[in-house]
């Protein structure tokens, strides 16, 4: 008898570790986002997969903001860092983090049963110089789709992961905006989308991804997959948002600093929309409404583009570069160097691929 019960649990590990899909994990100052990558299984998808893990792994992530909180729309991140807790006071405080190579995109019209609606996950893209979006130009920025936006984006944007519980994006969402680029100093131009609905903590803190890992609980892996996938075949099971209005201009006041309340400009109304004339110099001003908001990097208007570095300079890229050949040095180095690394590793590993003098 106890034979054929460790038998089925074994079974039943197997059966998770077989049919989950890989999971990441963002713990954020608001609580944890479950991204369920490819929970398809299509074999397309992989490369974003792929990229995605890639950033995680690099620790690229790490300590960066979440950036735009468009109501009714998406909530995107993975662009910049700052070196303070604050908004910065001027567009040159938002950092772009190190990207990789672009990848292919896989447009979610030509997917099966993955669209950009709400709870799904997609590849923010740039615009092209003569109007339309560059389809292959995916790095580091990502966004999750708040609403039913299917129409407006499967036509250009790679759909490959699943939030199968939105309660802390929904909590994000709940928080107030600013609208940074209302005040002239700021630097950008006004309606630059990357910094017109920056969500803010009632301390006025950014929000930030404290960091980004797999989920190694196998069990609780399985379960969000199998959430998500449920979800993907019947959509009403995706939950409703949160009945939280986002703080108004009227009402938002900094109790923190003057240089806090200096930096923070109050938020647009999220009812309002943004001209096609006010956009960002990078965003081709000819890309519907709806697309402009998902164009990136550079987001800034006058930020210099960040570094691009290919998959072969990454720190842990294994799942696409070959193992690079490199010199047998002698004993006495050998043993020298083996000495410091023992010595550095606990200071140096944790800061592996976090940018320097982060704010979180």
């Amino acid at each position: 008898m106890i034979f054929r019960l460790g038998y089925g649990f074994l079974l039943t590990v197997m059966f998770f570790t077989t049919t989950s899909a890989e999971v990441v994990r963002f713990q954020t100052d608001v609580g944890n986002i479950d991204m369920v990558l490819n929970p398809t299984n299509d074999s397309r998808l992989q490369e974003h997969v792929d990229n995605l893990i890639d950033y995680v792994e690099a620790r690229r992530y790490h300590c960066t903001v979440i950036n735009r909180a468009a109501e009714g729309f998406v909530l995107q991140m993975g662009s910049f860092f700052t070196t303070t807790l604050i908004a910065p006071a001027v567009v040159n405080g938002f950092e772009p983090i190190d990207t990789f190579d672009p990848i292919s995109g896989v447009p979610a019209s030509t997917t099966s049963n993955l669209s950009n609606t709400r709870g799904t996950v997609a590849m923010a893209l740039p615009g092209l110089p003569g109007g339309g979006t560059n389809q292959n130009g995916a790095t580091s920025s990502f966004f999750v789709n708040l609403d039913d936006n299917s129409t407006s984006l499967d036509p250009d944007f790679t759909v490959f992961a699943q939030i199968p519980d939105m309660e802390t994006v929904d909590k994000i969402m709940g928080l107030q905006q600013a609208n940074l680029t209302e005040d002239f100093s700021f630097g950008a131009n006004p309606g630059n989308l990357a910094f017109s609905d920056v969500p803010l903590q009632d301390n006025g803190n950014q929000v930030f991804i404290q960091k980004a890992f797999l989920l190694e609980d196998t069990i609780a892996a399985a379960a969000a997959t199998n959430t998500a996938r449920a979800q993907l075949f019947n959509p009403d099971l995706v939950s409703a948002p949160l009945a939280i209005a986002s703080t108004s201009a009227s009402n938002f006041r900094s109790t923190t600093s003057a240089a806090a309340a200096t930096s923070m400009i109050m938020p647009m109304s999220p009812a309002a929309e943004i001209p096609p004339t006010a956009i960002s110099d990078v965003v081709n001003p000819t890309i519907p409404a709806t697309l402009e908001a998902i164009a990136t990097s550079p987001e800034t208007a006058n930020a210099s583009p960040p570094a691009m570095l290919s998959r072969t300079q990454s720190t842990r890229s294994t799942r696409t570069r070959s193992a690079t050949a490199q010199a047998i040095p002698e004993p006495t180095s050998c043993l020298l160097m083996v000495t410091c690394a023992l010595i550095l590793s606990g200071f140096l590993r944790p800061m592996a691929g976090r940018p320097k003098h982060t704010a979180c």
